[in-house]
């Protein structure tokens, strides 16, 4: 709070504490200032230097005001800042009566006062109750948590005759039977639930001779738990933010930890896009340059990338004439290169020709060279569409639910997908899972099952608490049969999709690229070469097994083309190994391309489901012609490896289009028959 007495006019932080009903910050330093702040940035100036007595002084102006705790402040408690606290968090403070005096005493054999009939001043705890007693225990504070309102109690419905007349009653019941919603702050004030009701009166009632009840219907919402009601953390998940989307292209953009460097005098800043399909930031005035290479930075507008469209699996040197073209160690620029899954290929031939197909629509022969290295493109489905694959924030997205949904809960659910490393590789019991259940952006500390209180707080029902009440006032009315009865349990809910990471293919397919990783990465060989590469770029290296299976290799070009396809590569078993990729290049030196006459295999599509029966053994080389993307490295995965990967793809290659296309359905080609 704020003092202003006598012209003193300096801030003075009074905290609570860390339980309830303390009002200490242990130290009076620390009342000077407000947590992780600092003198300089206390509001309205502070006490400064090191004069306790004047903060202590503050202090007691800030609690009690110029005249002491008045008979004023003594009768106005709910100004008291501890009060305040409790009220904001619907809390009820109680002392505990195991800790209160007369039960700590009796605990300790506590005697009490014995007065000797003649005057003395020893011996006044008792003339035989050996050494004084001295009661250490102080009284300690429960805290319950009371949801300001509770609707879960209904009326009990009756239905039957009164001296022969039909007749349909409704009385209040459970709500004039219950007080709080604790039973542990019920009984250590010593509440008694039982007291009569009006609906207690109308069982009576029916108990006269001549009435007869023929139905009674009780009624108890019993989920969430009423101490979990209207809470933010059962109504929202409070720590969920999307990971893969904001509206704004800026503020998708990421910067990896310890990513700045230097280039000859510039600084870079290696960064990414949250979004796989997002391309370099600013695309439309990204200045040539600029995009040579994995080095290039957002401060330049000239990367942020998403993953699929990033140049790092691809060109390691800048194109001639750039400000990365050439200079520096080669292992420094190759640094750069990673094993990752790719959508769109850059260009490396610059011819204009080589940039459309020619079955284009539009004009198949350019007259002007392509920018080199480029080859993303800006993501633009949700402009055409007027769709977005998320909402700017959770908070958005809850909105709707949080007006509608006031009284509800959100569940517990169990994501196998998130599990599988402990079932696969673990050896984790899936029927005796302690962790279970999940809830992604719960409370902190609370989002799984193997955690203190997730049941408690997620799962946890209430017991209808006067059901067997009312069960036994029927069993006990002479005027009614009550062999029939009946128990129904209704449930309401909200239903709103939220997709979590993954859940598009565009950024599956990233997934499925670690997971190949994972599954595989320790038995994938990278034989030695001249250079070094294996031992000082491992990530480099592995791009050449991931080129014809993810970048964009079997997986994303069937993707694009709709097609299965397959993926002709060089391998190290032509000419009896060695570097058996053949190049050429233009006369100007500006196109770089394979001049093999044959491939030595074709990775089938197969090979992304059954990878043990396609590409085991297979020694796959770099294939990248152009000297600022090409290495001298050689990988081959020797058929090893845990499940998840192959589990993870065939369920992405079956559920993917039944989820996502008409019907569940492909479209379908079928030829003639040969005549």
């Amino acid at each position: 709070g704020v003092i202003d007495f006598v012209g003193v006019n300096s801030a003075i932080y009074d905290a609570t504490g860390s339980a309830f009903n303390i009002l200490s910050s242990g130290d009076l330093e620390n009342y000077r200032v407000a947590p992780f702040g600092s003198v300089g940035n206390a509001p309205n100036g502070t006490f400064l230097g090191a004069n306790i007595p004047t903060t202590f002084n503050a202090l007691m102006l800030h609690r009690n005001g110029p005249y002491g705790y008045s008979s004023w402040r003594q009768v106005r408690g709910n100004y008291h800042s501890l009060v305040r606290q409790m009220r904001e968090n619907n809390t009820v403070s109680v002392i505990d009566p195991l800790t209160e005096r007369d039960v700590t005493r009796l605990s300790a054999q506590y005697p009490g006062y014995e007065w000797s009939a003649t005057k003395t001043t020893t011996g006044i705890f008792g003339k035989d109750k050996g050494d004084r007693i001295i009661i250490k225990q102080d009284r300690e504070v429960l805290a319950y948590h009371e949801p300001a309102l509770v609707k879960k109690y209904k009326p009990l419905d009756f239905v039957g005759n009164i001296s022969g007349v039909r007749a349909e009653i409704k009385a209040p019941y459970a709500n004039e039977k219950t007080y709080f919603s604790n039973s542990k702050l019920n009984q250590n004030l010593k509440l008694s639930e039982d007291a009569a009701t009006a609906g207690d009166d109308v069982f009576a009632g029916f108990t006269v001779a001549g009435n007869l009840l023929i139905n009674t219907t009780y009624s108890e919402d019993v989920y969430p738990a009423a101490i979990n009601l209207y809470r933010s953390h059962i109504r929202q998940r409070t720590t969920y933010g999307s990971p893969f989307w904001r509206d704004l292209r800026e503020d998708r953009n990421r910067v990896a930890p310890n990513a700045e460097v230097y280039v000859g005098t510039r600084l870079h800043t290696l960064s990414q896009s949250v979004w796989t399909l997002d391309a370099r930031t600013d695309f439309d005035n990204t200045a040539s340059p600029v995009i040579t290479t994995g080095r290039a930075n957002e401060l330049n507008k000239g990367a942020s990338m998403g993953v699929l469209m990033d140049e790092y699996n691809t060109v390691h040197t800048g194109y001639v004439g750039s400000e990365f073209s050439g200079s520096g160690n080669i292992f420094t620029r190759m640094n750069f290169i990673t094993a990752s899954v790719v959508y769109s290929r850059r260009h490396t031939l610059i011819t204009g020709s080589t940039g459309r197909t020619y079955s284009t629509a539009f004009t198949y022969k350019s007259t002007s060279d392509l920018v080199p290295f480029s080859g993303d493109a800006p993501w633009d489905a949700g402009k055409q569409s007027g769709k977005k694959p998320f909402y700017d924030s959770y908070e958005d997205y809850v909105q709707e639910m949080r007006n509608i949904g006031k009284d509800y809960s959100i569940l517990p659910e169990y994501r196998m997908s998130e599990r599988m490393d402990d079932y696969v590789v673990n050896g984790v019991d899936p029927a005796n899972d302690a962790s279970m259940y999940s809830l992604t952006g719960a409370l902190a500390s609370t989002t799984s099952s193997n955690q203190n209180d997730f049941y408690k707080v997620y799962s946890h029902s209430d017991f209808m608490k006067y059901f067997g009440v009312v069960e036994n006032d029927v069993q006990n009315n002479p005027n009614i049969d009550s062999s029939e009865r009946r128990v129904t349990v209704r449930c309401k809910g909200l239903m709103k999709l939220l997709p979590y990471d993954g859940f598009y293919p565009a950024s599956r397919t990233a997934q499925l690229g670690s997971l190949f990783s994972q599954s595989y990465g320790k038995n994938i060989i990278l034989k030695p070469d001249a250079g070094g590469v294996r031992q000082r770029l491992p990530n480099a290296s592995l791009r050449t097994i991931y080129a014809p299976m993810f970048a964009p290799g079997v997986l994303l070009n069937t993707i694009k083309s709709g097609i299965a396809v397959d993926y002709p590569v060089i391998t190290g078993s032509l000419n009896g190994g060695g570097t058996n990729l053949i190049t050429s290049a233009s006369a100007d030196n500006q196109n770089y391309y394979i001049a093999n006459t044959v491939y030595d295999y074709r990775v089938p599509f197969e090979s992304l489901v059954e990878p043990q029966s396609y590409i085991k053994n297979v020694a796959f080389i770099d294939n990248e012609p152009h000297p600022s993307c090409s290495i001298a490295a050689t990988a081959s995965w020797n058929g090893d490896g845990d499940e998840r990967y192959r589990l993870a793809m065939h369920n992405f290659l079956a559920e993917t289009p039944e989820f996502f296309l008409d019907n569940g359905t492909f479209t379908s080609f079928v030829s003639r028959p040969e005549a």
